[in-house]
């Protein structure tokens, strides 16, 4: 081996110079030339290729490189080290890392087209704020790649490949060839011989300075390196006999470079050499994991674990993902007809097996949207009924919010089955057959808690579920499981992913107008006459409005991460609408925000950071607001037995919570597990204070 302290390379890197330009011509022509190869099509790499004008680097295990023009070498660091990026215009492009001495990445930057991107400690950032996967915005998008996380610019021109532990692979498009720096090379245009050392040091970013020091790797035999040999059986049919050499090779180095002999250290070599192959590669590369002892990835739920399935995994909000799934890659699917509700938390996947829920929306009052997607205005004064089938039915409840005037208000929700109603009003009070009850209630197949103290959480047996926002203007949101499609009617349509017979009548009749169809609906005798929606009702309110409501379609503000995703425009008129008619005109405001916020957030996307100025909540004694709020296991009680809201997975929302590290208390107040109570059965022991459990003091 060879080993270089870094001081020394440097000023022979300056004295040598950095690589010398290149000629358009002679680009034009490698550029060409550079990318043919024998890639198998549908691999989990080369299927991400466009066309043959497009290259993939690879990095893997404790420090494994695979150029763009297919050199391969090895060394270790703990250096930071550009990878790869456009020498004169790194804002366009610019991947640096940096690694720990066990090869797992640190740190990794990216710069694509002005927007930085850093991972580091399971996190994802993208422009200083943390981001769940999916993201999209209107330059980079983070998706889900199978069990990996895929970045790419809009243009799909640039791709990164990371597999949350010690794995990146950069895809580009020819246009950004001949022009590059960094680990993962450039066209040698010039005919020279590849230099490793010139490579890896006209790479290095850390300081001169620093006590930094590299390995390059030329050790091959060793004990662990006997494993290695195995590469060249396993995938035999998945590349040509120089590329498996080539893979070989860098796995024996590999394992030279450990100073144990744990044979699972060259998992991360067969798994990338695993990326080479296809399904019509055979089945018997499937079974590498046996062939070296390496764990399988344990997968939640009742998901199974693939080899070999598609790369875009179907989910609730993409049940049929068409773009560059033909590949295969390494993955937890789902058993056939379910999808997951996803999220990356802390470098993992966090999936939840589940059919898909469709979503009733009653926001600002009167603004309703379908199962199935069709919008209208609704100026109620009476109870309606919801959604119902042959075993349950939900009412709702809407009057002007004050006598009157013409904002209307959603006053209580209500689910009765077997005889028992739940109603919850707009206040946060529950009554079950007419009496007052406290949260949380779990009774008879349903479940109803605070899911934070703005939402109030309903979960049935059956698959129903409803989020009622019970501040500011009430809110609510309706799922309902695939299993009841086309058996509902009601306000919230038929559920039958036809949007153009969502006005079905109480008779049967598919009205033109949403008036005449909301008034078959009245679950009472109302005396009013449904009327259109009013004016504004003033200039001053109109332009108010116009001012904040426009936070929701400014591109850089707060919502833009989630513009590719959910359209705000209807949120944005849906603000001007109602703030025309509120009485407290920023409740309207704020709760077209919410409304969008929660839309996002049922998409996958958390939208942070809005809840100020005329939005601000101001959280009582020590508790904090977060955006991303579930029940699950905040009370000093779920630390002795086990939180039954844990099991009901819906939209996460907006609140005010305990600070990391404290539980709520049975008073309200957030404290240090230390100084929670204790329970036995419905029995609580206050902190500091002893119980007599079968006949002994505790």
């Amino acid at each position: 081996m060879k080993h270089f302290i870094f001081s020394i390379f440097w000023a022979l890197i300056l004295f040598e110079g950095l690589p010398e330009g290149r000629s358009e011509e002679i680009g034009k022509i490698r550029r060409q030339e550079w990318w043919i190869s024998k890639r198998n099509p549908d691999s989990i790499v080369s299927a991400l290729l466009s066309n043959n004008s497009s290259g993939v680097c690879a990095t893997w295990g404790r420090g494994a490189f695979k150029t763009f023009n297919n050199h391969f070498y090895h060394f270790t660091s703990t250096c930071y080290f550009t990878l790869t990026s456009i020498c004169e215009a790194t804002n366009i492009l610019s991947i640096r890392v940096l690694r720990k001495m066990s090869g797992q990445l640190q740190h990794i930057f990216m710069q694509l087209e002005n927007t930085k991107t850093i991972i580091e400690n399971g996190r994802i950032w993208i422009k200083d704020k943390v981001i769940s996967v999916p993201y999209d915005d209107k330059v980079i998008s983070v998706q889900p790649y199978g069990n990996y996380i895929k970045f790419s610019n809009r243009k799909h021109t640039i791709s990164l490949l990371w597999n949350l532990k010690d794995a990146v692979s950069v895809i580009l498009d020819a246009q950004y060839l001949g022009a590059l720096c960094g680990l993962c090379g450039d066209i040698d245009v010039l005919g020279k011989p590849f230099n490793v050392e010139r490579l890896i040091y006209s790479s290095q970013l850390s300081d001169p300075n620093d006590a930094c020091e590299t390995t390059i790797s030329e050790k091959t035999k060793c004990e662990l390196a006997f494993n290695c040999s195995k590469i060249s059986n396993v995938f035999k049919r998945c590349m040509d006999r120089d590329t498996n050499n080539n893979y070989v090779e860098l796995c024996q180095k590999d394992a030279c470079s450990f100073e144990n002999t744990e044979v699972n250290h060259l998992c991360s070599h067969f798994e990338e050499v695993a990326h080479q192959c296809t399904a019509a590669d055979g089945e018997e590369w499937q079974n590498w994991r046996k062939s070296i002892s390496c764990a399988q990835k344990i997968c939640p739920e009742n998901q199974i674990y693939k080899e070999c399935g598609p790369a875009c995994i179907p989910t609730c909000t993409n049940p049929n993902p068409e773009h560059h799934c033909q590949q295969c890659v390494n993955m937890c699917n789902c058993p056939n007809g379910n999808q997951i509700i996803f999220t990356c938390v802390s470098g993992e996947w966090d999936c939840s097996s589940l059919s898909c829920p469709r979503m009733c929306k009653f926001e600002e009052g009167n603004h309703i949207t379908t199962f199935d997607g069709q919008t209208y205005q609704l100026m109620g004064d009476c109870s309606y009924i919801a959604t119902f089938t042959d075993e349950w039915l939900v009412k709702i409840e809407m009057h002007p919010c004050l006598g009157g005037h013409k904002q209307i208000c959603l006053e209580s929700v209500s689910y009765t089955h077997a005889e028992t109603e739940y109603l919850i009003r707009k206040n946060g009070l529950v009554k079950v057959n007419g009496n007052l009850i406290k949260l949380p209630l779990k009774q008879n197949g349903i479940k109803i808690f605070h899911q934070s103290p703005s939402y109030i959480q309903i979960a049935t047996k059956t698959g129903l579920k409803m989020q009622l926002q019970i501040t500011q203007i009430a809110q609510l949101y309706i799922s309902l499981p695939n299993n009841v499609k086309g058996l509902v009617k009601g306000l919230c349509g038929n559920f039958n992913d036809k949007m153009d017979d969502d006005f079905l009548s109480s008779e049967n009749i598919v009205e033109p107008l949403a008036t005449a169809f909301a008034h078959s609906w009245k679950a009472a005798r109302c005396t009013y006459e449904i009327t259109a929606p009013p004016l504004c009702l003033s200039s001053e309110n109109e332009n108010y409005a116009k001012q904040y409501c426009s936070r929701l379609q400014r591109p850089g503000g707060d919502f833009a991460v989630c513009h590719t995703t959910v359209n705000y425009r209807r949120y944005y008129e849906m603000c001007l609408a109602a703030s025309c008619i509120c009485l407290n005109i920023d409740d309207c405001i704020c709760s077209a925000f919410e409304a969008y916020a929660h839309e996002c957030a049922s998409r996958g996307i958390s939208v942070s950071g809005w809840r100020k100025d005329i939005c601000r909540v101001n959280c009582p004694d020590n508790k904090v607001f977060r955006y991303d709020m579930r029940a699950c296991n905040q009370t000093c009680k779920s630390l002795m037995q086990h939180d039954f809201t844990c099991d009901v997975v819906d939209v996460r929302v907006g609140g005010c919570g305990c600070p990391e590290g404290t539980y709520l208390n049975d008073n309200g107040k957030c404290v240090d597990k230390t100084k929670c109570s204790c329970y036995i059965a419905d029995t609580i022991i206050e902190h500091g204070h002893n119980a007599a459990i079968q006949g002994a003091i505790w």
